[in-house]
């Protein structure tokens, strides 16, 4: 699956409250309910890196 086609599918699991695809699935974490939104836009900027790498 692309990270494009994740995103959506992660969008919609949100939505219908289904559980989150890869890589998604890491912000269904404890790490992320204790550190909130801070956390979730640090991950993603780390995902974007190795993506562009």
């Amino acid at each position: 699956m692309s990270f494009t086609a994740a995103t959506e599918y992660a969008c919609a699991a949100v939505k219908h409250d289904l559980d989150l695809p890869a890589p998604f699935s890491a912000l269904d974490t404890a790490a992320y309910r204790e550190h909130g939104p801070d956390y979730a836009v640090r991950w993603a900027e780390k995902t974007f890196e190795k993506l562009a790498e």
